[in-house]
């Protein structure tokens, strides 16, 4: 999809065929998202320590995709002022080259019960029953549907956290090209802190429902803090030093926040139900990034960033709260004390 988007590009004669490149991209990116974390789960074998496992192989992939991924947009950044095509042209190249080694991935087998011949309108049918199930046992579960409304909020709170940094920046009058390499740095910053989730998941084991109010409070904290500092006019270098804390801060949560989320949706999972898991992950924080994005769109709107990040950081601090409240009795228990119908899904027979 995205080698589609790409070539779109290229070649593509006016605005309507840009936007209609990016939603193939977007369609790309939303089944990549679901296939590469259900694909390494499976790929794992049964154990104790299989949720660990996945972490720190999750986390080592991840941060090398933030290095990578903060080094091609610097070098991008240098080729596209000798020319605008050769970035492209060099994203379609790695795009080719990553169906070439997907296309050389060899199947998981997994043991599947003998079933009977069946028609083309029967097993239609018994797949879209199986979806609905699957939504219904995911909407049901008390213990999934807080956590991926948490994940959904979180995430909502670190997109819109990323618009608003750079908008400070730019208040700030900081050059564009210091700003290019600081947002680069705290990508880098993000994949090397995000091989950090294991021990920051130890360092909570008593108390793993608090790990996603921490992950939300870091972030949130930080915000309030960058708007106090930016009313209180203090010298600039001082301001500077605070933002660059509170950057390094909210790049632990984000890269923690990122392989843990994945390892939370794992628990007490199958390959049944993973995907919808994480369709439905995808959906909530898609709705969570749009509400919250028209929440701070409305309050920049009618002030600065400066009280902007004050005011946001306040009442997403006041929803982190209020969701820890919410998720205590349903986050971050042992095993036996879960419903089974919260962590047990059956499907259709």
């Amino acid at each position: 999809m995205n080698l589609i988007s790409m070539t779109i590009i290229l070649f593509c004669p006016n605005f309507i065929w840009l936007l209609i490149s990016q939603g193939i991209s977007a369609v790309g990116f939303g089944l990549k998202g679901i296939a590469e974390s259900n694909f390494l789960n499976a790929s794992l074998p049964e154990s104790k320590r299989k949720g660990e496992i996945f972490s720190r192989i999750d986390g080592g992939g991840y941060s090398k995709f933030c290095f990578i991924g903060a080094t091609s947009v610097l070098i991008s950044g240098f080729l596209y002022a000798v020319n605008p095509y050769i970035p492209v042209v060099l994203c379609l190249s790695v795009n080719l080259l990553a169906l070439i080694t997907a296309m050389n991935f060899v199947d998981i087998e997994q043991e599947t019960k003998i079933k009977e011949n069946k028609d083309i309108q029967q097993e239609a049918k018994i797949t879209i029953d199986n979806l609905k199930e699957g939504f219904k046992f995911i909407f049901k579960s008390k213990r999934l549907s807080t956590l991926l409304l948490f994940l959904g909020v979180l995430w909502g709170i670190i997109d819109t956290y990323a618009t608003y940094q750079e908008t400070l920046l730019k208040e700030l009058e900081i050059p564009s090209y210091y700003i290019g390499f600081m947002l680069a740095g705290f990508q880098m910053l993000v994949g090397m802190f995000s091989t950090k989730s294991i021990k920051f998941n130890k360092k909570h084991k008593k108390h793993k429902n608090h790990s996603l109010t921490y992950i939300g409070l870091l972030l949130t904290v930080g915000s309030v803090i960058l708007g106090v500092a930016t009313i209180l006019n203090i010298p600039f270098e001082i301001q500077l030093m605070i933002i660059t804390m509170v950057f390094i801060v909210r790049a632990y949560a984000k890269g923690v926040y990122q392989v843990l989320k994945k390892r939370y949706m794992n628990n007490f999972s199958n390959s049944d139900i993973l995907p919808k898991i994480y369709s439905v992950n995808g959906i909530m924080a898609n709705i969570s990034k749009m509400i919250i994005g028209v929440i701070a769109a409305s309050i920049l709107k009618r002030t600065d960033i400066t009280y902007a990040l004050l005011i946001l950081g306040g009442i997403c601090t006041g929803i982190v709260i209020i969701l820890a409240i919410y998720s205590k009795s349903k986050l971050g228990l042992k095993p036996e004390k879960y419903d089974k119908k919260d962590i047990e899904y059956v499907g259709v027979k």
